[in-house]
């Protein structure tokens, strides 16, 4: 994964490199002066070098961001539109990963390569693909050796889309708490009976769990086997492709399905207005660089697609609405993120070092920002209140940047929906809405839906 070392004078000692603790010994990612740059030492220089010509090929495929020729022991990275982790993947995502970590191996061994690790944090997703991101991945293959990295394959891939798959697709959230690996026993207790049978299960859990309840580790197991040959390994990859490709996400019943049918709490007349208003709004304000926050199915995210030339980040915290969104909106400039703006993923420590959080990634991210049908979850379900809601929504925005909002007023069905006393809320009226709004937000322009109570409001940030 990417760890971040600043460095304020864009000088490096040999220290930085070869006393480094972390998980990589052959290099470390520094920031300098905004831009990215892979630091190496000698013999992560020499492996780099040497792999370069397979790394053309997998970037030639799609699944590799490639840098380029080393100068003075570094490289200058590629900088990624959009840094996700995957406890914040749709589904669709999740399986790109390991179907591209599971391809680049196949490619690497033909090539006489091998990955040294195979953990989905070193991939995301990059102009509407999953890309591998970690030059220094590749190591020599000798023959006869086992992957070394097919334990972390099976406890970081392979055992969270087995959970998703065969339990609930809301336990992608477990790589969170887990990010070097789902405890085994743990993955295996939780599967449904009769899946713990099946032989994707037993073969690549079960016996790994077993190995690990004697002491031994799986990583130590596999070593330890006689050699094994290039065909056999090739043989081990393409099951693994095959249990991956097979799988699908079960799901939890939803209580927002249908809420753009049916169940939609907009009358025609309402919903229409709604959707020329925002429509129009954007049409005129033209951003590069957009983001949807509870986008839901989509329906607003469109609408950002259709204006936004750079990329459009879409937020939503339920699963099987995110994972509809990316299904239906197939574009390059799409980031769609499983993620609740109330309650965002954490910094994460792994090897040392930090993962930054979700905010920290989207802070000054966007130039337009919406927050439609989305302020009454936030206070009443959430508890931020409005003035928090306002702070968060002008953290993602660059100076300058708008804000569509809708306000919900406290009278709406919907509001009675989500909580049964909303008049607990004293600051919960349109006026304080504004309030809070205007500490960070000039108004701009405001439009009341027919048929509605409802508003919608294009703020600027000061």
């Amino acid at each position: 994964p990417v760890f971040l070392a600043k460095e304020k004078r864009g000088k490096h000692s040999e220290r930085d490199v070869n006393g480094l603790e972390g998980r990589d010994p052959w290099g470390v990612v520094l920031v300098i002066e905004g831009r990215w740059y892979r630091r190496f030492t000698p013999e992560g220089e020499r492996f780099y070098r040497e792999s370069l010509p397979l790394q053309a090929q997998l970037a030639a495929q799609n699944l590799w961001l490639l840098a380029g020729e080393p100068v003075g022991g570094q490289v200058e990275l590629p900088v990624l539109a959009c840094l996700t982790y995957p406890w914040e993947w749709d589904w669709a995502g999740w399986q790109e990963a390991a179907l591209s970590t599971l391809r680049i191996q196949k490619e690497a061994l033909k090539a006489g390569w091998s990955l040294r690790d195979a953990t989905p944090l070193n991939l995301t997703r990059q102009e509407g693909r999953m890309v591998w991101f970690d030059q220094l991945s590749l190591g020599p293959y000798q023959a006869g050796e086992p992957w070394k990295a097919y334990p972390e394959f099976v406890a970081t891939f392979l055992a969270p889309l087995l959970l998703m798959a065969w339990r609930d697709r809301r336990l992608g959230k477990e790589l969170l708490l887990y990010p070097q690996g789902l405890p085994l026993d743990l993955v295996y207790s939780l599967l449904p009976g009769l899946r713990r049978w099946h032989p994707t299960a037993l073969i690549h859990l079960r016996l790994s769990r077993q190995a690990s309840s004697r002491g031994t580790s799986a990583a130590e197991k596999i070593s330890s086997r006689p050699t094994l040959s290039t065909r056999r390994l090739l043989a081990l990859v393409e099951s693994l492709e095959a249990d991956v490709q097979g799988l699908k996400p079960r799901y939890a019943p939803s209580p927002w399905e249908g809420y753009e049918g049916a169940a939609c709490p907009y009358s025609e007349r309402a919903q229409a207005h709604k959707q020329q208003t925002v429509a129009a709004w954007l049409e005129r304000l033209a951003p590069r660089r957009g983001m949807d926050l509870g986008a839901h199915v989509g329906t607003y995210t469109r609408f950002l697609l259709a204006v936004a030339k750079e990329k459009v980040l879409a937020l939503e915290q339920d699963a099987y609405a995110l994972d509809r969104l990316a299904a239906s909106l197939a574009s390059s400039r799409l980031y769609p993120i499983w993620a609740d703006i109330a309650h965002p993923s954490p910094p994460v420590q792994l090897g040392g070092r930090t993962l930054p959080g979700l905010l920290e990634r989207l802070e000054s991210s966007v130039e337009v920002v919406l927050a439609l049908a989305l302020v009454h979850h936030l206070r009443l379900r959430s508890f931020l209140t409005f003035s928090v809601q306002a702070h968060r929504f002008a953290h993602c925005l660059e100076p300058g940047g708008h804000l569509i909002v809708e306000y919900v007023p406290p009278t709406d069905p919907m509001v009675r929906r989500l909580h049964s006393c909303p008049e607990t809320f004293p600051d919960y009226s349109e006026e304080g809405f504004l309030a809070a709004m205007g500490t960070y937000f000039s108004l701009e322009a405001v439009e009341r839906l027919p048929e509605s109570e409802r508003s919608l409001y294009l703020f600027q940030k000061r």
